[in-house]
């Protein structure tokens, strides 16, 4: 009985070792698997952390390369806007010159014009009323002579037309002859 007892004790004793043994190891491979699980779910946080930053670059660059064409389209457009501000600074200009001119022009005029008219009025001054009256009857009446003139020698080249019309009309035989002698001629 001792003796069981002690190799019970022996035994157990030894056992003991042996499960300690096991039981570091299980817990070893299962602190190594805890590890191994935390090193995994880290590498999947961090590759798809990687994956958000190389879409979020992708994004940037698109963004980058929007913007540097939009840059680039408004230096042309500005580059545009300046040569056009700048041949329209030199239309003005002309514009300008054409201007002062024409203002000294008419003003040179004005003066002619001040001029002639005071001229006009101290030749017309020395008339009496009497003459300038007579002066505008005689104008009246020669207008009126001239515009029956004109429509009498209407009357008479639309007279002079119609008969050559009618000649020709009458007698193309005589306007062949005609036509032959003035060749002739």
């Amino acid at each position: 009985l001792a003796d069981t007892k002690r190799e019970k004790k022996h035994s157990g004793s030894c056992k003991q070792p042996i499960i300690q043994d096991l039981m570091k190891e299980m817990e070893k491979e299962i602190t190594e698997r805890l590890l191994k699980n935390e090193a995994t779910e880290q590498k999947q946080k961090f590759e798809s952390e990687l994956a958000e930053t190389r879409n979020a670059l992708q994004v940037a660059k698109d963004a980058l390369t929007e913007k540097s064409k939009e840059i680039e389209r408004t230096r042309a457009l500005e580059s545009r806007a300046f040569q056009d501000k700048e041949e329209l600074r030199s239309k003005l200009e002309v514009a300008c010159e054409e201007r002062d001119r024409f203002e000294k022009e008419l003003a040179l005029l004005k003066k002619q014009v001040e001029s002639l008219a005071e001229e006009n009025g101290k030749l017309v001054g020395h008339q009496n009323l009497n003459q300038k009256i007579q002066y505008l009857v005689k104008l009246k009446k020669d207008n009126a002579r001239l515009i029956e003139e004109v429509e009498k020698l209407r009357v008479e080249n639309t007279f002079l037309k119609n008969s050559k019309k009618r000649t020709l009309l009458e007698d193309p035989l005589q306007i062949q002859i005609d036509n032959s002698q003035n060749s002739f001629e």
